[in-house]
């Protein structure tokens, strides 16, 4: 339908030809004095819902509204409550209103007297979370090997084709729930918003509770958020929560898809791995919206799980912040721009059908999870004090400082994170302040919901640690380091083995003196039980080690996880190979992996090195490989793409595998991704800036010269 200005709306609707001939405030004022109040609630919605609606035809969608609210027409309340809330044009934002017509809906239309019932939610989440299972590597082994068997690669079908199979196609979308159901849920969740807004987070919580009992999976990723770092009274079980968050992904809600993508981009809960990142935020983009594109626009500035392009990084970024604060329609023409530049990264998500439900919100602008809400606009804002701060747009540390004191006015987390580490950086010019810089940063934990805090605990933890601080505490750096490695943070866990025998903290508890324990333990395994001296360790020696190893395992310290599960892949049992395997996966899950202790792309290596056609060895260096590379180790992606070679793969396959490792952060794998692109793709003028990019970012600046002088004489 095109605006209503140019149609016949009003005249069929009252059925009187020669109506649309008049002034459209004139047709209004007509059909108002005509109708009953249903219809003009039911017109109201028709308008709300035109994807190509100008600002007066919101106009006249708003007065409408308001007159049916005035005949007590319920419904009417919450198209008034998003008007309020997401500052929809021509009404100014204004929380207070916003939550004063959710807050009358869920007052008058709602009466069970359960929905507040977490018990009765918690029992939901256990029986959801027991059917749903979280797809691994060890699933696919016996396909993996199948595929490798003959010494070259054979392409085998598998049989759970649950994803590709049409008729499953059902299992991806949302509960059918009636419009009622739904505007009460949404009314519920977006009062969880605002109290959010209001920093008022045991209130949120509260009121995403309520919405996740009328089976609403976005306000189910917030719970899950909560859980995950125990805020707002939350129950605090970060294993199942982050489970709850996959299954909320897989179950429509868009919420949970870029909370994962930012869970992957910070390494809270998942090892850091900027390729799955990008992926979750293209998806998440598929909603149109705009805290997804601009996390987009920064992950290509800086090259972030992509090739790096700064000038269109920079161009979507600052179309998202534009378009965040200035409430256009997403018909509008800017809209249209923006993702018009993110299609060649989503469009591979637009044609899938497994990811068609995220695209629900794009149409469906009733009950949606992402409103530019006032915390939507102050995190993207806040995105450019982090470009600033941490990547640099070389126009002087004043710019970044300035910025990053607007956003922390706004009680941005991230502004407010990085304002502080002004205070304790020489480089940047301002004088030191400790005393600032730890008040800044406890304000921002305060201020941040989600995976920043368990960061914001790392950090005090490093810092009371640290001998030249006048604030050195070892056990108050210990109890943040266990705080944040219980909240998901993997990085906590290679900070604490390194402190862990210092005598005050080995000291400082029962808990503590068995960690240390543990790790000298770990060192021994780390030093006879590694992939190259296994083989001449003793017996006795072997034996009093793995039975350490098993021990503490089953006492539950989680650090020996990883030792352990490798050690079982080397048993002649199937079953206890199939443990083995699960229990390393389980390692990874649960943040227990030290990689200063067990490092898996050492063991990848080393099997490498000694390679020998047996099985055996074959299936635990193609099983640590996958695992490897499932969690973002670059090494791992360039090993495997070595043995892919070696075993005859398609070379789009052994090519996506070194593409891979060379775009993880850590990038060792950037050279080894150069270097193939010049032996394999010589001639592909996009590919060699691509090598000529990787060999930049590692400083190689001979390599980069002579791959820039190559394309040049190319190009001439």
């Amino acid at each position: 339908m095109s605006s209503i200005s140019n149609s016949s709306l009003f005249a069929d609707a009252l059925n009187m030809p020669g109506l649309e001939l008049l002034e459209i405030n004139e047709q209004l004022r007509i059909f108002l004095s005509s109708e009953n109040p249903h219809k003009i609630y039911e017109l109201g919605k028709k308008i709300f819902l035109l994807e190509d609606k100008t600002e007066k035809d919101s106009e006249i969608c708003f007065e409408l509204m308001l007159e049916a609210s005035k005949n007590k027409i319920m419904e009417s309340y919450y198209f008034l409550g998003k008007y309020y809330f997401e500052g929809i044009l021509p009404i100014s934002r204004d929380l207070d209103k916003a939550y004063y017509y959710f807050n009358l809906i869920t007052k008058n239309l709602y009466f069970n007297s359960n929905i507040s019932s977490e018990t009765q939610l918690q029992s939901r989440i256990e029986r959801k979370l027991k059917k749903f299972h979280v797809k691994t590597i060890s699933d696919k082994m016996d396909i993996l090997e199948q595929e490798i068997e003959n010494g070259f690669y054979q392409p085998v079908k598998s049989n759970h084709n649950h994803y590709n199979n049409g008729q499953n196609e059902k299992n991806y979308h949302r509960k059918k729930r009636t419009e009622f159901e739904k505007i009460v849920s949404y009314s519920f969740l977006y009062l969880g918003f605002i109290c959010e807004n209001f920093q008022d987070f045991g209130n949120a919580y509260q009121m995403f509770i309520r919405s996740a009992n009328i089976h609403n999976y976005d306000a189910l990723a917030a719970i899950s958020i909560y859980r995950i770092c125990g805020k707002g009274g939350a129950y605090h079980n970060r294993f199942q929560a982050v489970k709850l968050l996959k299954l909320c992904f897989e179950k429509c809600s868009v919420y949970a898809c870029y909370e994962i993508a930012g869970a992957h981009l910070k390494g809270n809960c998942f090892l850091i791995n900027e390729c799955k990142a990008f992926n979750y935020f293209c998806k998440a983009s598929l909603s149109k919206n705009l805290l997804s594109a601009s996390m987009l626009g920064i992950c290509l500035f800086v090259g972030k799980g992509i090739e790096p392009n700064e000038e269109l990084g920079k161009d979507i970024y600052y179309l998202s912040y534009h378009l965040s604060k200035s409430y256009i329609f997403k018909s509008s023409q800017l809209y249209q721009k923006l993702f018009g530049l993110l299609r060649p990264y989503i469009k591979k998500y637009q044609k899938s059908s497994k990811y068609s439900y995220l695209t629900d919100h794009v149409h469906n602008t009733l009950f949606n999870s992402f409103c530019c809400q006032k915390f939507e606009q102050t995190n993207i804002f806040n995105k450019i004090g982090i470009l600033f701060h941490d990547y640099t747009l070389h126009m002087g540390n004043d710019r970044g400082f300035n910025i990053n004191v607007k956003g922390f006015l706004q009680k941005g987390p991230d502004s407010t994170r990085n304002l502080g580490f002004y205070y304790i950086n020489h480089q940047w010019g301002y004088s030191d302040d400790e005393d600032q810089f730890f008040y800044l940063i406890k304000l921002s934990q305060k201020y941040h919901i989600s995976g920043n805090q368990a960061f914001i605990d790392h950090i005090l933890g490093l810092n009371f640690f640290n001998k030249k601080f006048r604030r050195y505490k070892p056990l108050k750096g210990l109890k943040y380091l266990l705080r944040s490695i219980d909240a998901g943070n993997h990085d906590s866990y290679s900070v604490l083995y390194e402190h862990i025998n210092e005598s005050e903290i080995a000291l400082s508890s029962k808990e503590m003196k068995d960690k240390s324990y543990v790790f000298s333990v770990l060192k021994d395994v780390e030093l006879y039980l590694n992939m190259s001296c296994r083989k001449n360790v003793p017996q006795e020696k072997y034996e009093a080690l793995y039975n350490y190893l098993q021990y503490y395992y089953e006492q539950g310290f989680s650090e020996s996880m990883y030792p352990y599960g490798r050690e079982l892949l080397f048993s002649d049992d199937k079953t206890t190979v199939n443990k083995g395997r699960k229990i390393i996966e389980k390692a990874f899950q649960y943040g227990a992996y030290i990689p200063d202790v067990n490092d898996i792309r050492m063991d990848c290596a080393q099997i490498v090195d000694q390679y020998n056609p047996d099985r055996k060895n074959r299936t635990i260096l193609l099983f640590l490989l996958h695992v490897g590379c499932l969690n973002g180790f670059s090494s791992c992606y360039t090993i495997f793409g070595y043995i892919l070679h070696e075993f005859k793969y398609p070379e789009e396959l052994i090519y996506k595998a070194f593409r891979k490792g060379g775009l993880l952060q850590d990038g060792f794998s950037r050279t080894d991704y150069a270097k193939y692109i010049l032996s394999n793709r010589p001639h592909e003028i996009d590919k060699l800036e691509i090598a000529a990019n990787m060999y930049l970012l590692n400083d190689e600046h001979n390599e980069h010269k002579a791959v820039v002088s190559l394309l040049k004489n190319m190009i001439n």
